[in-house]
C-alpha cells in the first residue's frame, strides 16, 4: 500500500463480486491526489537544483496504468524541460488498488473519481512555478494563468487491457481497433476512419442508452475526455 508521506493519503475498501463469480472478496486500496503529488515533487526537485521559473521551459507528464502480481497500480513519469538542454526526470505513484484482476468495474467503484479529478486539473489547469518571498519556488495548479504559468502536455500510457477500459472499449480491443473503427481484418487499411475522442464519447452515449449494447466496439463514454486521443501512447511506463 502506499506510504505516508509528501501528500495526504486516501484510502478504502469494498466487497467486490466479479462478473461470473459468486463470491465477493474484499478489495483495498489507497490513493493520493496526483495533482498534489506532481507538483510537491516538482516543487522539491526544482528547489534542489536552485531552479528560477524562468528557466522552466515546458512540462510532459505520461500517466499509466498496469496491473502485476496482486495489485494495480498508477503512477506517473514527470519530464521537465529548462533552458540550456537540461532535463530533470521523476517518477511518482499515486494509486494502489489490491485485487487479483483489474476491471472497469472494479476501478469505477474505487480509485476513478478522485483519479480522474486529479488527471482533469493536471490536463486543463495552468501549471504555476512562481517564487516566494523567501526565494524558494511554490507550484501550484490553478485555472487562472500568469507569465510563470504553463500547460502541462499530458500523455496516457500502459497495458493495451487498461487502455481499452480508459476508452470505454473493455474486452473489445481484441476485435476492434484501438485507433480507427475497423475490425480486426481491415485494420488501419487505406479506407479506415480515425477515432476522435468526440466520437468515441458519443458512440458511448449511444452504447449506454441502449443497455451496453457495444457501438463500433464502444460500450460506455469514456473515462478521460479531456485527454485528446492522440495523446494515448502504446507503451508501457514503471509506476512503481
Amino acid at each position: 500500500m502506499l506510504a505516508e508521506g509528501h501528500c495526504e493519503v486516501h484510502s478504502g475498501s469494498i466487497e467486490f463480486t466479479y462478473d461470473g463469480k459468486e463470491k465477493a472478496e474484499s478489495i483495498e486500496w489507497t490513493e493520493k491526489n496526483i495533482n498534489d503529488e506532481i507538483t510537491v515533487y516538482l516543487q522539491r526537485h526544482l528547489n534542489s537544483k536552485s531552479i528560477t521559473p524562468s528557466e522552466v521551459e515546458r512540462v510532459q507528464v505520461v500517466v499509466g496504468g498496469d496491473h502485476g502480481d496482486t495489485a494495480f497500480q498508477f503512477g506517473a513519469s514527470v519530464s521537465v524541460d529548462l533552458i540550456g538542454d537540461r532535463v530533470i526526470d521523476f517518477e511518482v505513484t499515486v494509486c494502489e488498488l489490491i485485487c487479483r484482476k483489474d476491471t472497469g468495474k472494479l476501478i469505477e467503484r474505487t480509485i476513478l473519481e478522485r483519479l480522474t479529478k486529479g488527471l482533469e486539473i493536471v490536463a486543463t489547469w495552468h501549471l504555476h512555478i512562481e517564487s516566494n518571498h523567501d526565494g524558494l519556488l511554490e507550484c501550484e495548479f490553478k485555472q487562472n494563468t500568469s507569465i510563470n504559468a504553463h500547460i502541462v502536455d499530458i500523455y496516457l500510457t500502459g497495458d493495451l487491457a487498461f487502455q481499452a477500459m480508459a476508452l470505454g472499449k473493455e474486452s473489445m480491443a481484441g476485435w476492434w481497433c484501438m485507433q480507427c473503427k475497423a475490425t480486426r481484418s481491415k485494420f488501419m487499411d487505406a479506407n479506415s476512419e480515425m477515432w476522435t475522442m468526440d466520437e468515441l464519447v458519443r458512440c458511448g452515449i449511444i452504447a449506454e442508452s441502449t443497455k451496453g449494447e457495444p457501438k463500433l466496439g464502444v460500450k460506455q463514454r469514456p473515462w478521460l475526455p479531456f485527454i485528446p486521443l492522440t495523446n494515448y501512447l502504446r507503451l508501457a511506463i514503471r509506476v512503481s
